[in-house]
């Protein structure tokens, strides 16, 4: 569970942490941890206990990003897939074309493939 203070002050959101995480290169959070975060009264059911290190951001550019993706999103998007579509309009891709490529990425394996996050760790150190 996503509950180290700094990470918590510093992200608004559980969608804006793990595209923090996908532009850096690495994998975000999973979908259980990123509910979990959300919802913090719940009983955790994820089985992750991984250690997030510290990503620098821009945060206002950042912060505005995932509320775009927000906004474009559909209403029933998960953060997961929120911060796949901020990952890529960051990359250039119009409206459109982030939504379906979120969808698809998020479709494929609700945990997020380790397929897609090769992908974008590759891209993200070009």
């Amino acid at each position: 569970m996503i509950t180290h203070p700094g990470l918590l002050r510093r992200f608004t959101s559980p969608a804006a942490f793990a595209y923090a995480q996908l532009r850096a290169g690495n994998l975000p959070p999973t979908t259980c941890e990123l509910e979990d975060w959300q919802s913090p009264q719940r009983q955790s059911l994820c089985d992750a206990d991984r250690h997030y290190a510290p990503v620098e951001v821009d945060e206002e550019a950042h912060e505005r990003r995932v509320a775009h993706a927000r906004s474009i999103a559909p209403s029933d998007a998960s953060n997961l897939t929120i911060a796949l579509i901020a990952a890529a309009l960051a990359e250039g891709a119009s409206d459109e074309a982030a939504v379906a490529s979120a969808l698809l990425a998020a479709a494929q394996q609700p945990q997020f493939s380790e397929e897609v996050a090769r992908a974008y760790r590759a891209h993200a150190t070009r």
